[in-house]
């Protein structure tokens, strides 16, 4: 098969589609993207070609379903190509993700689906490679070409990255917090104070939410995959030890100190590279 995975969407969805897609050809996803298709297009039979794509030439299609998935003509066309492949898969084929509630033909209530309103194009990519995994295919990332040394090296530059987001982030904080210091001893006003301590983790709380916002769009996959990379050229004589605590760390980082334990843990990993 041509591709790893087919994206069925409406226009009006790209956005969110296109960050999915930018994601996966990361990730070293073979994926049909229209974008990408664009001279493999030019001059064919869309009705034939698209068909052929959804029937017979993707590993699983994902259906990004709305209320302008419903309504589109071309959506329609890709749909039901992809439950007449659907019809005689002995596994899913058909993996649905909602904007919203809208009924589409065809695809029965009980089929779990993805709410996109509370998952990340980049989370969103990171589950169809993981499922991609579960079917038995490994597509292997950009990580895969380097040696230990240079893996190691990427990693550890990596590292440095976030330490230094980090650094910021907890210095900006310690700044806040010697300011609200300073000020309280010269307020008589009890109230005047709380309201100071009360504005001061108040802003700690917010630059945390960008901080975790950070990671999640512009660290979270690159530190999953160079993990997961190490992970699986580490000799077991090393027995490096996994627990469930820093694998859920990883996904969902819930303090600044969550995020200093994923950084020791890549550092570990890279130093224990043969």
């Amino acid at each position: 098969m041509d591709y790893d995975v087919a994206l069925s969407f409406a226009g009006e969805d790209r956005p969110y589609v296109e960050t999915v897609a930018s994601t996966l050809k990361e990730l070293d996803v073979k994926v049909f993207y229209d974008d990408y298709e664009k001279v493999t297009l030019w001059g064919k039979d869309l009705y034939t070609h698209l068909q052929d794509v959804y029937l017979k030439r993707a590993k699983f299609t994902v259906m990004f379903i709305s209320k302008y998935y419903a309504q589109k003509l071309w959506t329609s066309h890709e749909r039901a190509s992809a439950q007449s492949r659907a019809y005689t898969e002995n596994r899913e084929y058909i993996l649905p993700a909602r904007f919203d509630d809208t009924e589409v033909p065809g695809l029965l209530p009980t089929i779990h689906y993805i709410d996109l309103q509370e998952t990340s194009p980049q989370e969103l990519a990171l589950m169809i490679k993981q499922k991609l995994e579960l079917l038995g295919v490994q597509p292997g990332t950009a990580y895969s070409k380097l040696t230990n040394h240079q893996l190691a090296v990427k990693t550890l530059t990596f590292v440095g990255r976030l330490r230094d987001a980090l650094y910021s982030l907890e210095t900006t904080e310690r700044e806040i917090q010697m300011m609200v210091y300073l000020k309280q001893p010269a307020l008589e006003d009890k109230s005047r104070a709380e309201q100071l301590w009360r504005r001061q983790h108040a802003l700690s709380d917010q630059l945390r939410l960008q901080m975790f916002h950070q990671y999640s769009s512009e660290y979270k996959i690159e530190a999953i995959l160079q993990r997961d990379e190490m992970l699986a050229r580490l000799p077991s004589k090393l027995n490096v030890s996994r627990d469930a605590f820093i694998i859920h760390t990883y996904e969902y980082p819930t303090s600044s100190y969550d995020i200093r334990a994923i950084v020791d843990d890549l550092e570990k990993l890279a130093r224990c590279l043969p």
